[in-house]
């Protein structure tokens, strides 16, 4: 290393060959390369939540209801529910009986 006059601080300044300065560099580079593969993933779920359709409250908590006692629970199309353990499902013909289902398997409230 040659030293070089730092001004006030006093200090050693290594050199631009010095390998320690050259592993530095390559230790920026790296973590700048992480930076910027966690700024495309931030941004891909960001335009993945773009298109997601926003649910309904009171339709998003029955799913989450159902997520917490162990089931999936989907709204079909013809506006029915679908709820899934394991291989087994279960139609449900609209929200009252959602709502009673959901009882029955001890969702939380």
């Amino acid at each position: 290393m040659q030293a070089h006059d730092s001004g006030s601080l006093g200090g050693v300044c290594p050199s631009p060959s010095d390998p320690a300065r050259k592993n530095a560099s390559a230790g920026e580079a790296e973590a700048k390369g992480k930076t910027r593969a966690a700024d495309a993933t931030d941004t891909a779920a960001a335009q993945l939540e773009a298109t997601r359709p926003e649910l309904p409250k009171a339709q998003a908590g029955r799913i989450a209801r159902a997520a917490l006692a162990g089931h999936e629970l989907r709204r079909l199309a013809d506006g029915k529910w679908l709820a899934t353990r394991w291989c087994f499902s279960k139609e449900l013909a609209d929200d009252a009986a959602c709502d009673a289902w959901l009882d029955v398997v001890g969702a939380p409230k």
